[in-house]
């Protein structure tokens, strides 16, 4: 093996091996890291699924208590709307037909019920701490 560089008639020195063997470690492993993600299971698609669906809900539930003026902020719960901008919760209120003169719009009797039973239970649980 010649170490010579093409196009020059001096060999490479010590150091210029050693810093192309570290670019080009440098290069294989941020490709590796970046294009062998490993495939997800369907458990874990599943998982996705379900906490997407949940977090769906407590944002519907977290909306209706802000309209209705309830104290949303004592529960120890992390804000499901952190992160939202302003427009984005108008536009997930109006995807989710909740209308700020009538939280409860759209709900079938037996959701309002267990809306304002749950509501009920967590401000009783509050007052007892």
């Amino acid at each position: 093996m010649s170490t010579e560089v093409p196009g020059s008639g001096k060999p490479l020195r010590r150091w210029e091996y050693y810093y192309w063997g570290l670019g080009v470690s440098a290069v294989s492993y941020f490709l590796y890291r970046n294009l062998a993600k490993p495939e997800e299971t369907q458990e874990q698609i599943e998982e996705k699924k379900r906490k997407a669906a949940e977090l769906e809900v407590r944002r519907k539930e977290h909306v209706r208590a802000a309209i209705m003026g309830q104290n949303f902020i004592e529960t120890g719960e992390s804000d499901p709307l952190e992160g939202l901008s302003p427009a984005q919760i108008v536009k997930f209120m109006e995807i989710h037909s909740i209308d700020p003169d009538d939280p409860l719009e759209g709900l079938t009797p037996e959701e309002i019920d267990a809306y304002v039973q749950k509501q009920e239970a967590a401000r009783q649980a509050r007052e007892e701490q």
